[in-house]
């Protein structure tokens, strides 16, 4: 994100960053970043699971790193991110291949483990116990394809490209592409 970012901001000559993020470890984060390579950036507090402080039409691009894992409703992101565009505005988006979710055991490909259902909703599956220790890290979610490029179609954007980036580590490295990524438009 922060390289498409400062791209946009280099090649335009002007460029009004913004960044919403809950984390404040994060915000800390992406200010240094911003500090470092040169460019202003305005930091808010934000829960992307929430309806988004912002009123209708405010934003040219909005780049949506891969975070949807984060959160559980990721249509409600979907609906947002199409409510605050401009029309003719641009969404790029990256999302976690849901097949990532599906295994367990991923130092080689003989310890994959089939072990969840998808999509991957482990407040749903797991024990009080075992969502208390996973909390401890972070609670992490998958979503269909059908919620994350469906989703898109289904707030009132339109799909304009879509692309898969097979670079990672772990077991699944040699048979998929572990992210995906799709450009959308809000009709002007």
């Amino acid at each position: 994100m922060r390289g498409i970012v400062k791209v946009v901001e280099k090649a335009t000559g002007f460029f009004n960053n913004l960044l919403m993020d809950i984390s404040q470890v994060q915000r800390n984060h992406d200010q240094m970043v911003a500090t470092r390579e040169g460019y202003t950036i305005s930091i808010i507090d934000g829960d992307m699971s929430q309806p988004f402080p912002f009123p209708a039409n405010s934003f040219d691009l909005i780049v949506h790193p891969e975070s949807n894992n984060w959160i559980r409703d990721v249509r409600h992101l979907w609906r947002e991110s199409c409510r605050v565009l401009k029309p003719g505005g641009i969404l790029l988006a990256g999302f976690a291949n849901p097949l990532l979710y599906l295994f367990s055991g991923d130092e080689t490909p003989a310890d994959l483990r089939v072990t969840n259902k998808l999509p991957y909703d482990p407040i749903a599956t797991l024990s009080e116990e075992a969502l208390s220790k996973m909390a401890e890290n972070s609670i992490q979610f998958s979503h269909s394809l059908e919620s994350q490029i469906g989703g898109q179609l289904e707030a009132g954007l339109q799909l304009t490209h879509l692309l898969e980036d097979v670079h990672h580590e772990g077991a699944l490295a040699a048979f998929t592409p572990a992210f995906i990524a799709t450009r959308a438009v809000k009709p002007a």
